[in-house]
């Protein structure tokens, strides 16, 4: 649940590569083809994607009403 909230804090584009590298096992190869993406903008925008999820994820253990 905890991740599931994480991974709605993310923006739309953000959820679907999250989604299609992790969830569906994509390799950033495929993603990028999909979304018409070089492999290393999608590369950045994943890293990104998981700093802001770590962060969620870090503020949800220091606030007990969640």
């Amino acid at each position: 649940q905890k991740l599931n909230r994480a991974i709605e804090e993310l923006k739309y584009d953000d959820r679907v590569l999250v989604h299609l590298y992790y969830f569906e096992e994509r390799t950033l190869a495929e993603i990028a083809t999909i979304l018409d993406a070089t492999r290393d903008a999608l590369k950045m925008r994943l890293a990104r994607a998981r700093q802001r999820m770590r962060k969620v994820l870090e503020e949800e253990e220091v606030d007990p009403r969640t």
